[in-house]
Formats: C-alpha cells, structure tokens, sequence
C-alpha cells in the first residue's frame, strides 16, 4: 500500500500515513460520477487526516472518469498532442484560436467542454494540423509558423512552406481496392454521405461517440448478413471501442457538404443532420441503399436509440470479439472466422430481445 508522509493531528506528529482505497461519487456539470478515491489514513492511531495532495488527487481521479464516459481526451493527451507538435502552451493555444491560458488549464486538469475536445482531437492527425494551421495562421508568429511547417514537413514528407494548401480529402486519402479491411466494398463517399444524413435524423442524442457506433454497426451488420459492408469504411481498435480513423476531417468534410451540423447539448455536442435529411432518406438518395440494406439500417438505428448513454452503447461493442482481437490502433478485420462467425448479427438481436 503506497505511503506519504503526513502530520497528524491526533498524534500531533509527522507520521508515516497509508493511502487507503474506497469507493467515492462526486457530481460534475450535474451528474453523479463513481470512482475510486483514496484517504489518508496515520499508521500509529489510524484516523483519517485531510490531506491536500489525495484530495487532488481523488478530483482528478473523479475528472478523469468523467472524461471517459464523456469520451474527452485526458490531461496527458492534450499534453503529449502538444509535444508532438513541439509548440508552447501559448502557440499551442493560438494554433487552437483558444484563449492563451486555455491549454494550460486542461492540462492542469480542467474539464474541456466538447467543442474544445473536437477542435484538439483535430491537432492528434497531421491533417488536421493543415486544417488549422490555414484557418488559424494569422494567429501565429513566424516562430510558430516555422515550426508547424517544420513538423508537417516531418510528418507528411511533403515541404509545404508557409503556403495555403488543400487538406487531402477523407476519401482521397482511403483505400479504393475492396479488400477484408472495408468489408469488400470499395469506399463509397455518396454512400457514407447518405447514411450519417439518416442516422443523424433518427438517432437519439447523436454524439461522436454514438455515430462512430452507428456506423461500426451498420457496416458489419450488412457485411455479415449481404457479404459486403454497407460504406466501405474502415474501423480501428480505440479505447472506447470501434472507431474511424480520421473521424475528425470526415466530419469537417460531412459539414462542409451540408450532410451535418454539430449542436451544444447538455453538457457535450451532438451530430444534426441538415434539412435535407430531417425526414429520412431524400428521394435523390434511395438508389444508394437496397431494401435490404435499409432494413438493417433502420434495425441499427432501434439498437442505437436501445441505449440511454453513448458510454453504455460504447461498452457493448467491447464485448465484440472483432474489437478483443485486434491491438490497439490497428484496422478491424470484417473477416474474422468461425470464431467471430456473425457476432454483430447477435450481438444486435440479443440486445433487441432484452428490451422487448
């Protein structure tokens, strides 16, 4: 049991003090968070002594637990997105368009609030340096400057100066040949366009976390079920489960064509989908997907819309073997063997059979 040294009142002295584990709650922007805190207990009388450093460390504890159910970076990952990109705190910020003290005080341990989250996550991928560096530039000193060109040098291999360019589209960039990584359909942008505009319009409290889910489904419920994925994406092993690489410049680039919009809700953001799909699938759009396939899609969408949390649909999906499987990181195989033989396909009716 790890020990600090601490005074205590009891025995008025010095003492050598047991950090001692317990259960605790705490409420953060208005919900009950549980998580595992500590006391300091003195090893001579054994009475609690109120200690500075475990009740920072128990608020941080309860932060961080927080952040993961929210799906927000941790204070270490906004800080190590920093360091790779080799900026200050202030160029930090100011790359971000933040307030110069912003990035200070989430690495400090502040919660961000969502909009903040997305606009870092986007400086974790080279792309999505570019995206900022062009937006926010007037921002930046030629130091600064000097270095972002410097690290998107290294990173792209490519010497992009100080020169306005485009970000590489999100499927551009993707692989076009249809192989077991995407479900043996090639990645289709109409597609793709198609059903985050359907998802989006039916899918209760759409978070990030929850349209990542959504897609996930979709495409390996189709895959298992037709023999091809739905879209053509590609999902990696995250933290929280099955995720699209990339998924911060699609997103920027389902805005920029009118396909969603992103809202403030309760204490996050969630994905809308424009007018167009506001009813369903536009007319324009039905010869994209069969009946078959929009029968799974309205399928997953009764499974998505089953779960009252984003964070509860999250820690379903970890009980897929495709997602066990794979390491940290690495692209989801849709072909896994009989191991894994339509493991999507139950794992949606078996939750469909709970609710009913």
């Amino acid at each position: 049991m790890k020990t600090l040294q601490a005074y205590c009142p009891n025995c008025d002295d010095e003492v050598k003090a047991f950090l001692k584990p317990k259960k605790d709650e705490l409420l953060i922007r208005g919900e009950r968070i549980e998580f595992d805190s500590s006391v300091l207990e003195c090893s001579g009388c054994h009475q609690i002594i109120a200690d500075s450093r475990s009740e920072e460390l128990n608020l941080q504890g309860a932060y961080d637990e927080y952040r993961k159910g929210h799906g927000l970076l941790l204070p270490v990952e906004i800080k190590n997105i920093r360091k790779r990109i080799g900026l200050s705190l202030r160029e930090f910020s100011r790359l971000l368009n933040f307030g110069e003290q912003t990035i200070a005080r989430y690495e400090s341990g502040s919660i961000q609030d969502s909009l903040h989250d997305n606009t870092i996550r986007l400086a974790s991928t080279p792309e999505g340096v570019q995206r900022l560096f062009i937006q926010n530039k007037k921002n930046l000193s030629n130091r600064t400057k000097k270095k972002v060109a410097e690290y998107l040098e290294k990173d792209l291999r490519s010497s992009l100066g100080y020169q306005t360019y485009l970000v590489p589209s999100f499927f551009d960039a993707a692989a076009q040949k249809p192989t077991k990584r995407n479900g043996y359909r090639a990645l289709d942008e109409e597609r793709v366009q198609a059903l985050v505009g359907i998802l989006a319009s039916k899918c209760h409290d759409f978070y990030v976390t929850k349209l990542q889910k959504a897609l996930f489904f979709c495409d390996f419920l189709c895959f298992e079920r037709l023999g091809k994925s739905l879209t053509g994406l590609e999902y990696v092993h995250g933290t929280y489960g099955p995720m699209i690489d990339r998924r911060d410049v699609l997103i920027l680039e389902l805005e920029d064509n009118g396909v969603i919009e992103r809202r403030e809700h309760d204490c996050g953001e969630i994905i809308v989908a424009k007018k167009s799909f506001l009813n369903g699938m536009p007319k324009d759009k039905e010869e994209y997907f069969t009946d078959d396939e929009q029968a799974i899609i309205l399928e997953v969408i009764q499974f998505v819309n089953s779960f009252p949390t984003a964070s509860q649909l999250s820690d379903y999906s970890h009980e897929l073997n495709c997602w066990k499987i794979t390491a940290p990181g690495k692209v989801m195989s849709y072909e896994l063997g009989e191991d894994s033989f339509k493991e999507v396909d139950h794992a949606v009716k078996t939750r469909m059979n709970q609710i009913r």
